[in-house]
């Protein structure tokens, strides 16, 4: 249970500015990966001994494109996408002519990211997020093959169908410095009414008016994902994605059915027993969109009735859900 020590109330007093970016970077590159960031986090720790840092989460398998390299494994471009820009000139005819018959491969990058999280105060967002990457780059794939011509070069960029082989490392996996944020110096932007999440924005609001409030810290629950992107009148507009350690439950919460049922209503405080605080379920729910509506009104329905096979929920909590009962929402 993630219960607020008295302590912490206040936070650390150590500002994201304080921390710098080539240090961070150069911890990352002393430091060899091993099954849990735990050293990583020490050292960190060790340079920056007023954050009290925590590894909240560790978001895996994720995939990106890589370089090109000859068949000894030799490199020939670092980026697959500016090489086949380059060399083309414009025209699949004028690379296929050129490197059709060369075997050169293409790499990919895959890896996982590492959240770290460290309070700097009372409220939801009030707290510095440090994002590591463990990154490794494979060899994924022949360039060119005869048997699935490219059609255009973004098939020879990242094709939809191609002769994948058994990834083949190019060198040992690494830690990669991604970024350092103070969330209560972004909530401004991600959660503003012109340019932000307004989903996201309620999210916090009803975290803020929770019970949940009141037993753990809104950071070692969540960790926040932005997606910048431009609206259809050229606006520059923010969307939020949290990731939560708690996804770890979703199973089991999916398994238990879409209906009402005693399963569902154990596996519910099941998931409020795991997170440490009341109404967990709820807002995972929303982040994880894992529960229809009529699964939830009938939840709420339940509730209402303070006996039921949900149990019981504090009156704070009740309008919270009331609330999203007359207007559902989903991150």
């Amino acid at each position: 249970m993630d219960n607020r020590a008295t302590s912490e109330t206040n936070g650390t007093d150590m500002h994201i500015s304080q921390l710098e970016p080539e240090t961070l970077t150069n911890i990352c590159i002393e430091v060899d990966p091993e099954p849990t960031p735990d050293r990583l986090m020490g050292r960190i720790g060790e340079a920056y001994p007023a954050l009290r840092l925590r590894h909240v989460l560790t978001d895996s398998d994720w995939y990106r494109i890589g370089g090109v390299v000859r068949p000894d494994a030799t490199p020939v471009a670092d980026n697959l996408a500016e090489w086949v820009d380059r060399e083309s000139e414009g025209s699949l005819e004028t690379l296929l002519s050129r490197y059709g018959e060369s075997g050169l491969m293409a790499t990919a990058f895959i890896g996982r990211t590492h959240y770290f999280v460290a309070p700097t105060g009372d409220g939801a967002m009030d707290f510095d997020q440090i994002e590591v990457e463990e990154v490794e780059e494979v060899i994924e794939r022949p360039l060119f093959s005869d048997s699935m011509l490219p059609d255009s070069l973004e098939d020879i960029i990242d094709p939809i169908l191609t002769a994948h082989l058994e990834p083949q490392p190019l060198g040992a996996s690494r830690y990669v410095f991604r970024r350092a944020v103070s969330m209560s110096d972004r909530v401004g932007e991600l959660a503003s009414e012109y340019t932000g999440d307004a989903r996201f924005r309620r999210f916090l609001d009803d975290w803020e008016h929770a019970s949940a409030v009141q037993a753990s810290r809104f950071c070692y629950q969540f960790v926040v994902t932005e997606f910048p992107y431009l609206s259809d009148s050229g606006d520059h507009l923010h969307e939020v994605k949290l990731l939560s350690p708690l996804a770890r439950l979703l199973p089991g919460l999916r398994a238990a059915g879409d209906q009402p049922s005693e399963a569902l209503a154990r596996r519910l405080r099941e998931v409020d027993q795991a997170a440490g605080f009341p109404m967990a379920w709820y807002f995972l729910m929303i982040s994880s969109r894992f529960m229809p509506i009529t699964t939830v009104q009938a939840i709420h329905q339940d509730l209402e009735r303070a006996r039921g096979r949900f149990g019981f929920l504090a009156e704070r909590d009740m309008k919270i859900l009331g609330r999203w009962i007359a207007n559902p929402y989903y991150l």
